[in-house]
């Protein structure tokens, strides 16, 4: 199984540097081939392609609303950019920032992005307001740093916002609450938010 990732990992960063289309089509078509190899490679193709075919349909229209949520999302960051809200949102993160410092700044932003995720709106737009709004070069804050952050708020939310994509998942599998599912993964995630929070700091 481990060498299946990993092989999976390594052919999806291959592609991608080697065609250049994107890293979600690259991951959209290599998916189905890498597990029908698997499938076959463990017997069971027959099983694969008869279970594949039973679920595309019931798949698809269970994605309707993920699709909704992304393109909201766009729709949501560039109406932010058009209308110059985000020039006052960046003034806004450059007057927390000048308050607090550098490093609580960081600090602060995976707790507003998951506080925003709770608030209903999607991590990942919550994540994509952020990016939009933080300009490093302005802020003074180094940009791996700010990297780092982001893509950790990121993970944090998805583990702990009860309208993200990864919850819905586990809740159409099982039908448990998204937020009983984010009760359940708050121990998790508060590690990982400690681990997140001594990269930041420590990274220069």
């Amino acid at each position: 199984m481990l060498l299946a990732i990993v092989l999976l990992v390594i052919a999806i960063v291959f592609l991608e540097e080697w065609l250049r289309i994107g890293l979600v089509t690259v991951v959209t078509l290599v998916t189905v081939p890498f597990a029908l190899a698997w499938s076959a490679a463990l017997g069971q193709t027959v099983g694969f392609l008869k279970e594949t075919g039973s679920q595309l349909v019931p798949g698809l229209s269970r994605m309707s609303s993920q699709f909704a949520i992304f393109l909201s999302a766009g729709y949501f960051v560039k109406a932010m950019h058009l209308s110059g809200a985000d020039h006052t949102a960046n003034i806004m993160f450059l007057s927390l920032h000048d308050a607090v410092g550098t490093q609580l700044f960081l600090i602060l932003i995976p707790i507003m992005a998951l506080i925003v995720s709770f608030l209903g709106l999607h991590p990942l737009v919550a994540i994509a307001l952020l990016g939009e709004s933080l300009k490093p070069e302005v802020l003074g804050i180094n940009p791996t740093q700010l990297a780092i952050t982001l893509i950790g708020s990121s993970v944090l939310t998805y583990m702990l916002g009860p309208f993200s994509g990864t919850l819905a998942l586990v809740q159409s599998i099982n039908q448990v609450s998204t937020f009983r599912l984010s009760l359940w993964n708050a121990p998790y995630a508060a590690g990982y938010f400690v681990l997140l929070v001594m990269t930041v700091l420590y990274v220069t």
